[in-house]
């Protein structure tokens, strides 16, 4: 329905308004055009004065799937010319594909158009500035003359060049003399576009640039390198079209990988539905790729009939069809193949032989190579004892196949053995649930395509390996700015991106002592070394769920409170951790000690007892029990090597809340604390404020030396500016050698001056490599007069230290009173007669 005011009227005059509330498409040309309500088109004729103005306004006109939004159309006269003004917000093509700020202007004067066309703001990556001029005469319907004009590819500016002259007459476009060229390079087009068969149109290549096709192949992972030349022929361009070609690229590179030079001959008839190709790289003068055969497109039949040759072709051209599952090839590759059936389900075979190839799986991050020559038979890749080797040289079998009828998405079923394996190689961004580098011994399964694939591993790990599970991930995050926020709309949603992407795994894990583990709590980093059996699945959702026991051997506890207190334990020897799904809801079990060399004149005076100058080494142990992120927490206080203290304190230190206070002035202040006023607050404050913030920056001091010097088999440890020690492990690891400094003569916390630098050495070594039997010798500073032994005296000693678990009480018993000892000698006695002839 039109509302249509008529101002006035006269046979030479008149106004008028248009104010459309609903357009129904009438008659054959505009059957298509869709106007949503809201156009507005106001208009203005004067035939006595020559005037004529239309301004309209739409938000939207669609023309079949032509759509342009915010179209603005200004049309007024001068004397002997007409103006014509067209601008629109966006111009939307296709669904992907549209022009922004599309400017138009046209003026037409006596039997010429001139027109200039422009396309997105001057700072868009890719611009057109056109202009032209349409003559119209008796002998054609129409001819385009292009001006000089730019076009900004990329931020490259290439130019029109002058005369280029387009026809238009009896449903013919004919083109004469386009060229588009930037320096050396020039695009050219000549001919003519109809649906005659007899019509062609040539497009031409000099020295054109692969680099300058990158931001449209950007998006596939291709960047491209080389010199395009020569010709392309199309002919029923607007019909049945048949094309061929013969075009050269010199030095072609794909993803920084040097393939060669390309030459490449196609023809297509529409009319048979046959294409020819004739396809072939040289490298460095030898032919490392031959193709040559037809696809017969008729729909009926849909067949390929190629013979591909390679030779020492660079395998990076396999990546467009393999980069699901593997990146970063390299290496060479040669086969001798027949392809054939449907270009969606080919049948290949043939031989490949793989030449030094190297890849990356990208689930696990992990760097393998292969030299090995491969049979296909129906485009099924056959392993047959495939020898894999990892970045260590370690060698994996591998026996299964890998189906390649759908190239995009391959269906692999393999299987590997390992031997001291790299199996995993990633860090947080890859995978925020687990993640590290791990060395395994054991099978491994890939089963299903590249897109929804079971991966299935069971093994043990080997030395080397370094697990890290972030349980406190979640909380980590939001306290840095990983976060982004949008505005209140509802249609934008922040993705989470899931780096499984279909995948599925499960790891059945047998954990020893070679391997660490890292697990990152509210609390602070387990970092230890021990035994379990472990069981890890991922659904292909990223759900991560977790199973088993870690029994801890040794290991540290760095103790944090939101960056203000930075403490290192050492975690006692049996403490354990146990997994039941939920990896967060984790129980644990263990105790952990921070021992520092303090004066035990405060805890003497908080017990009401004269005050002891001695400075011995003191240990604060802190318990934890149940939820790993949730733990119970409780305190108490060792003196490993002076057992009498506890003796003498026995009254005070009975009382639970005196413990805890000594214990948490131990960890934080370094010292314990007299508790009954005797040191100011001040001073208290001082001391506690001067020993965190010293043992942070000493802690970090450790972690960067350690990393920077990456010497695996020294532990340094400097606690402040007047203690340090450090650890050395030789003969793997079963010998180890520990000495610390303390500077005694340095001022302590309650103005309390020592004598002198104490200094403590220990070696132990493993008789046994299980740690049941062990050597220790020692020498440290006395603290305690006794006998002949002075304050200011070493005391050295010497011994053996043995030790066995029992899984239970009977077991114990058994071996106290012989009865398991009197059975292993019946066994073996047993044994060597099974032996004898």
């Amino acid at each position: 329905s039109l509302q249509t005011p008529i101002v006035a009227y006269k046979p030479q005059q008149f106004e008028l308004t248009l104010n459309l509330k609903k357009f129904e498409p009438i008659g054959l040309f505009v059957k298509e055009l869709r106007i949503p309500e809201g156009a507005i088109l106001n208009g203005k004729f004067d035939s006595d004065s020559n005037i004529s103005t239309i301004n309209g306004f739409a938000r939207a006109i669609q023309y079949r799937k032509i759509k342009a939004n915010n179209l603005i159309v200004d049309e007024s006269t001068e004397d002997n010319q007409m103006n014509i003004f067209l601008t629109s917000d966006r111009i939307d093509l296709t669904d992907s594909i549209f022009l922004k700020n599309v400017n138009v202007a046209n003026i037409l004067r006596n039997d010429s158009l001139s027109l200039n066309i422009k396309l997105s703001d001057k700072d868009a990556n890719n611009q057109l500035d056109l202009n032209g001029l349409v003559e119209f005469s008796a002998d054609s319907l129409a001819k385009l003359n292009i001006l000089p004009s730019d076009v900004v590819l990329n931020r490259e500016t290439w130019r029109i060049q002058e005369k280029v002259n387009i026809r238009f007459n009896e449903g013919k476009t004919l083109i004469t003399n386009f060229g588009l060229y930037r320096g050396k390079q020039l695009i050219t087009a000549d001919g003519t576009i109809s649906s005659d068969p007899n019509d062609l149109l040539k497009l031409g290549f000099r020295q054109f640039e692969l680099t300058t096709l990158n931001p449209l192949t950007k998006a596939m992972g291709i960047r491209l390198k080389g010199e395009m030349n020569g010709e392309t022929g199309l002919r029923a361009l607007s019909g049945k079209m048949r094309f061929d070609s013969d075009l050269k690229i010199d030095s072609l590179d794909y993803n920084d990988n040097f393939i060669g030079d390309l030459n490449l001959g196609a023809d297509y008839d529409n009319d048979s539905k046959l294409a020819s190709l004739n396809m072939g790289i040289t490298n460095r003068g030898i032919k490392s790729l031959d193709i040559q055969g037809t696809y017969d497109a008729d729909p009926a039949r849909d067949q390929l009939d190629l013979d591909v040759y390679l030779d020492n072709s660079p395998v990076i051209i396999l990546e467009p069809f393999i980069k699901n599952l593997v990146s970063d090839l390299k290496g060479n590759l040669s086969s001798n193949l027949k392809v054939s059936g449907k270009p969606s389900n080919p049948q290949i075979n043939g031989n490949v032989s793989l030449n030094n190839v190297s890849m990356t799986v990208n689930y696990l991050k992990t760097n393998y190579r292969i030299n090995q020559q491969l049979g296909v038979n129906q485009s099924i890749l056959d392993l047959n004892d495939l020898r894999i080797r990892d970045i260590n040289n370690n060698e994996a079998l591998a026996n299964g196949s890998i189906d390649m009828s759908n190239p995009n998405n391959p269906t692999i079923n393999v299987t590997l053995v390992a031997n001291n394996f790299m199996a995993l190689n990633t860090t947080p961004k890859d995978n925020s649930s687990y993640y590290g580098t791990a060395y395994s011994t054991g099978v491994f399964s890939f089963d299903g395509p590249t897109d929804n694939m079971s991966i299935n591993i069971d093994a043990k790990t080997e030395a080397g390996t370094v697990f890290n599970i972030p349980l406190n991930s979640a909380e980590k995050v939001s306290e840095v700015d990983f976060i982004q926020f949008v505005g209140s709309d509802s249609s934008k949603r922040l993705r989470k991106e899931n780096f499984f992407k279909g995948l599925s795994m499960n790891f059945s894990l047998s954990v020893d002592e070679a391997s660490e583990a890292n697990i990152y709590t509210s609390l602070g980093r387990l970092n230890g070394r021990g035994k379990g059996d472990l069981s890890l699945n991922i659904s292909s959702l990223g759900d991560f769920s977790m199973f088993g026991d870690y029994l801890i051997s040794e290991g540290k506890f760095e103790f944090t409170a939101k960056d203000y207190i930075n403490k290192v334990f050492d975690i006692s020897q049996g403490g354990s951790i146990r997994w039941t799904g939920d990896p967060t809801a984790a129980t644990i079990n263990l105790a952990a000690s921070y021992g520092v060399r303090t004066s035990l004149s405060p805890l003497y005076v908080a017990a009401g007892l004269s005050p002891d100058e001695s400075r011995v080494q003191a240990e604060a142990i802190m318990n934890l029990s149940g939820n790993l992120l949730r733990p119970d927490i409780s305190f108490g206080l060792n003196f490993p090597t002076n057992s009498y203290v506890k003796d003498q304190l026995q009254g005070y230190l009975n009382d639970v809340n005196n413990v805890n206070q000594q214990a948490l002035s131990l960890i934080v202040r370094r010292s314990f604390t007299p508790g009954n006023g005797s040191v100011t607050i001040d001073k208290q404050i001082n001391t506690t404020v001067i020993s965190a913030g010293t043992e942070i920056a000493f802690n970090q001091l450790n972690n960067l030396l350690s990393q920077s010097l990456n010497l695996n088999f020294v532990d340094l440890n400097i606690r402040s500016l007047n203690e340090a020690s450090a650890s050395f492990r030789l003969l793997n690891d079963r010998l180890v050698l520990t000495g610390g400094v303390t500077d005694r003569r340095a001022i302590n916390d309650f103005d309390v001056i020592g004598n002198e630098v104490a200094r403590d050495f220990e070696a132990s070594y493993l008789i046994k490599k299980d740690g049941s039997l062990v050597l220790r010798a020692s020498n440290r500073l006395g603290n305690r007069n006794s006998l002949t032994i002075t304050n200011q005296e070493y005391v050295s000693a010497i011994g053996l230290v043995y030790r066995r678990d029992f899984d239970n009480f009977g077991e114990f018993i058994n071996q106290l009173i012989g009865k398991e000892r009197r059975e292993e000698r019946l066994k073996q006695s047993l044994e060597k007669n099974k032996k004898r002839p």
